[in-house]
């Protein structure tokens, strides 16, 4: 049978992946991947096309009908669509060509930011060595009053201000003395250092690496994650045999995380502490397009599916199709065409990022410490009249 002059191809654009404009002149204009890798196969075969919209790639419903591009291929609306993901419900209703490509599922997730919070300058210690800190003070201070036969209030201010390394006078030597100004130096110096690494490369919250801890941060509300409409990954989730997999498409379906790739068009960047599930490809382009250094994508896989093109049932000529997508894949031209829309991309969008280390100090970097200044003084206020009455009652 002769080959089509005008096939019907189905496509969802996508930014960078398949887009569609016009020109001056009113015409209509394909870019991207997808785009680039349907002009070859126009080429070589020498057919025209018309181009079909759709929102989604296609779930099934339960009369066995399906949405998207698999709708309407199932009902004969288009001829073809391109790099289709393999499933065998969507082998149900349309035929495949060989595969061409085999697609990981994974997830980008927004880079943890350091984290800075209200009382930061009491990190470099953790809480039991501030305690033993503290009960030091007050033994050692208890023990000194009676050597020096001062009051244990006079004392304790004098050991803090060693800790502060301000110079004391008019106190007996003693080997307690001299241990206490060892230790006192040796946390003076170890508080700063660790001090100083915290505000010179400020700690940053947990990584996430992998679904499993995706998942976990979900549960707890620290982390939305989104995934794309109609995709057969969600399938796969809901039907996975992994707990955190269920789990996690469970708390996507109650919070209604879902995107059209219209959507995605318009994502200027994705959110803080956000994460999308979806093919690596795309999700390579997408964190060019927003910044790459903002974002990481995982290495853990959920699933690795192989795509081909989605033909409807009966068309005549998939064996064509089959040998020019050999060549095609023998002189790996995908491929190619892939990298140069990355270079493209991240040249596109090349930005010169700020280091968050390299910001102004802003009011919540310090208001922890400033709510423990006037505490300091409050007390130090406190105790300013005690010793003002205690001096006056024994003058009388």
């Amino acid at each position: 049978m002769e080959f089509p002059s005008v096939l019907k191809v189905a496509v969802v654009p996508i930014k960078y992946v398949f887009e569609i404009n016009r020109n001056a002149n009113g015409e209509t204009e394909i870019s991207g991947l997808e785009a680039s890798f349907l002009k070859i196969l126009s080429s070589f075969l020498g057919f025209k096309y018309d181009i079909i919209i759709s929102n989604e790639y296609g779930i099934p419903f339960e009369n066995g009908t399906w949405t998207g591009i698999m709708g309407v291929l199932q009902k004969g609306e288009a001829d073809i669509s391109l790099s289709i993901s393999l499933s065998e419900g969507r082998a149900n209703v349309a035929q495949f060509s060989k595969t061409y490509g085999k697609e990981d599922a994974t997830f980008a997730i927004s880079k943890p930011e350091t984290s800075i919070d209200d009382f930061w300058f009491i990190h470099p210690l953790d809480s039991i060595t501030w305690g033993l800190i503290f009960v030091s003070l007050v033994a050692t201070s208890a023990a000194l009053s009676l050597i020096n036969k001062r009051s244990s209030i006079q004392m304790l201010s004098i050991l803090l201000s060693t800790l502060l390394k301000q110079p004391f006078t008019n106190l007996k030597p003693s080997t307690l003395l001299a241990l206490w100004l060892l230790v006192s130096t040796i946390l003076a110096f170890g508080y700063s250092a660790v001090l100083l690494s915290n505000l010179t490369l400020p700690p940053k919250q947990k990584d996430i690496r992998n679904f499993e801890e995706l998942s976990e941060a979900v549960q707890l509300g620290n982390y939305q994650c989104y995934t794309v409409r109609g995709s057969v990954m969600v399938n796969l989730m809901r039907t996975s045999k992994q707990r955190h997999i269920r789990l996690l498409i469970d708390a996507i379906d109650k919070n209604d995380w879902f995107v059209d790739n219209n959507e995605l068009l318009h994502w200027e960047k994705m959110a803080k502490n956000t994460a999308l599930i979806y093919h690596r490809s795309a999700l390579e382009m997408f964190t060019k397009r927003w910044g790459s250094e903002g974002y990481k994508i995982s290495a853990d896989v959920f699933v690795s599916m192989e795509y081909a093109m989605a033909l409807r049932k009966g068309f005549c000529c998939t064996d064509k199709f089959d040998k020019i997508l050999s060549r095609i894949e023998a002189f790996a031209i995908r491929k190619i065409i892939y990298d140069k829309m990355l270079l493209a991309v991240g040249e596109a969008h090349e930005t010169s990022s700020e280091d968050s280390n390299h910001r102004p100090i802003k009011f919540e970097n310090i208001k922890g410490l400033m709510t423990g200044g006037l505490i300091s003084y409050l007390i130090a206020f406190i105790l300013l009249c005690a010793e003002v009455i205690h001096f006056k009652r024994n003058q009388n």
